[in-house]
């Protein structure tokens, strides 16, 4: 240890492994080897875990304790602004040590180009070798017949927050039968006929649709490619007829899983419909309340907005 006793070690990192690799070890080490008192700011996120962002932050600092009993572990979390974030690390580092001075260590691609406090900042080459998203992706990969990996799994979904799927369902329309040139009185004032689908292991019938992509720009493009892959028709225009909570059987029962869809309309188009995709059978139903029983549970409620508001 050298003699650097009124100024804290501080390393910031988000750690985001299952074991820290000999890279981290070594950072960690020399920091405190260098430093009496050692500071580590686990970066973290307000937000739920995703693939980048698995751990949260007490098992992350359970793993650096390990290494390092006697640093003081804390979180600091991401801001939409750097300088805001930068004023964080400095307050906090003053809370805790409010008579010392620091240095802020990280490793490759670290925290030092977004970081404009007043501590001074050291990048350290003890990880370059390794690649803490490489790991994440070769764990994601691996199943083990083992109690402990299958306690991780349980723990990780049961901590996930709510969560809710988003989806769009199209309603196509076309004109009544008259407007296509039929007589009215021969056919009775007819009502607009909607495009429905039906899967290869259903009797009813349903709109076309399906879940909003990450790709997608809105819900309009989503309601687009979702008709063109299950009717092969184009939309050009498309409109907003509502939301809704849909009864979805795959998530039934669950109390953490939730199923909302935004249904359009879509008056202009061009194609011929057909079976595609996930739909191999469709066909045009009266938009009237007879047509209603041939519609799935789930896709009633969809139905009746529709007529309501159409």
């Amino acid at each position: 240890m050298t003699s650097e006793t009124k100024v804290i070690g501080v390393v910031i990192g988000r750690f985001q492994v299952d074991e820290l690799h000999p890279g981290h070890v070594d950072l960690l080490r020399h920091v405190a080897q260098k430093h009496r008192h050692m500071l580590v700011m686990l970066g973290c996120r307000a937000a739920p875990a995703d693939s980048e962002h698995a751990l949260d932050y007490r098992v992350r600092a359970q793993m650096i304790n390990a290494v390092c009993p006697d640093a003081v572990v804390v979180a600091v979390y991401d801001t939409a602004e750097n300088d805001v974030w930068s004023r964080t690390v400095d307050q906090t580092i003053n809370a805790l040590f409010p008579e010392f001075s620091a240095v802020l260590y990280g490793g490759r691609d670290s925290f030092a180009s977004a970081y404009s406090g007043k501590f001074e900042t050291r990048e350290l080459d003890f990880c370059s070798d390794h690649s803490g998203t490489a790991r994440r992706e070769l764990i994601a990969q691996t199943s083990e017949n083992d109690p402990a990996f299958r306690r991780g799994v349980i723990h990780a979904i049961m901590n996930l927050r709510p969560r809710v799927f988003f989806t769009v369902d199209i309603a196509v329309l076309r004109p009544p039968l008259q407007v296509l040139g039929l007589d009215p009185v021969e056919h009775g004032n007819a009502a607009p006929e909607v495009l429905l689908g039906r899967k290869a292991d259903e009797h009813l019938w349903r709109f076309p649709g399906g879940f909003i992509d990450l790709k997608d720009k809105d819900g309009e493009e989503a309601a687009a490619r979702e008709l063109q892959e299950e009717t092969g028709l184009t939309a050009h225009t498309l409109g907003y007829v509502g939301s809704l909570t849909v009864d979805d059987w795959r998530s039934r029962g669950a109390n953490d899983v939730g199923h909302k869809t935004i249904l359009y309309k879509c008056t202009s188009f061009s194609g011929d419909p057909k079976g595609n995709d996930d739909l191999p059978l469709v066909g045009w139903f009266p938009l009237a309340a007879a047509s209603r029983d041939r519609i799935v549970d789930a896709h009633k409620p969809l139905f009746d907005m529709l007529l309501e508001r159409i």
